[in-house]
């Protein structure tokens, strides 16, 4: 491993209380599966405290009326916070109902927004890549909603050929509110220093395109703002500044 994003370990180490909710393990958390026969979709719903997570099954339209009305119950008992996994396996129309139906405050995975934004070469005067984003990807841009993006995994499940090639790079360069994830731990056989360190190696990231990102999950972690201010502030800028990135974080 390179030795400086071995470093990185001590932040992620510092923030593995914010990883995303569907990594949550705690005695609080429970699973319920909730099946609509007649449409072939089924939701696992994963609870605690202050967040509700949602991963949806088979076809999004047949989806989105049962994950509302766990949201409506979700946000009634004053547990406002939630996220959908959209977008992986099925495409735009999971991700729209998630943002635009359901309100989800993040997009579990999201990364086939990319199938809403035509490259067109060079650069812009923010030196971004030039690009045309379709309605439904300036929306999730304009927003800022967080996309919990893993690369390794979509690799393993077809949603990208490479870590090279995975749109979390393009993503990032056009300033979507990108994070980076595992997805699971056990199965792809990685973590988030890892998967920092294979973007690195393949996609020509930058400890301050890790920095960036690791500042994204904090900013959109469901904790409260004083805590993520204080990580954010007391650990992961000193982290990154003791390996010599001292740089603004764009928003």
């Amino acid at each position: 491993m390179n030795a400086d994003f071995r470093a990185l370990i001590v932040t992620q180490r510092a923030s593995a209380s914010v990883q995303p909710a569907s990594f949550d393990s705690s005695s609080s958390s429970r699973l319920t599966d909730v099946a609509d026969m007649s449409r072939l979709s089924v939701f696992t719903v994963t609870r605690n405290r202050r967040s509700l997570s949602i991963v949806t099954g088979c076809s999004a339209t047949a989806a989105a009326a049962p994950v509302c009305t766990l949201l409506d119950g979700h946000s009634s008992r004053g547990m406002r916070e939630s996220r959908i996994h959209a977008g992986e396996a099925f495409g735009l129309p999971s991700i729209w109902e998630a943002v635009q139906v359901c309100g989800t405050d993040r997009l579990g995975h999201g990364v086939r927004i990319v199938d809403d934004i035509e490259l067109l070469g060079g650069r812009d005067r923010f030196g971004r890549p030039r690009a045309q984003l379709g309605r439904l990807a300036a929306w999730v841009r304009d927003a800022r909603i967080p996309l919990e993006l893993c690369p390794s995994s979509n690799v393993q499940t077809g949603a990208a050929p490479t870590v090279g090639k995975h749109p979390v790079t393009m993503l990032k360069d056009l300033r979507f509110r990108v994070t980076v994830n595992t997805d699971n731990r056990l199965m792809s056989a990685t973590s988030v220093s890892r998967e920092l360190e294979l973007l690195a190696k393949e996609a020509g990231w930058t400890l301050a395109d890790a920095r960036w990102v690791t500042i994204n999950a904090l900013k959109s972690a469901f904790i409260p703002f004083d805590e993520r201010l204080a990580l954010i502030e007391d650990v992961v800028k000193p982290g990154y500044a003791a390996l010599g990135v001292n740089v603004p974080a764009p928003a």
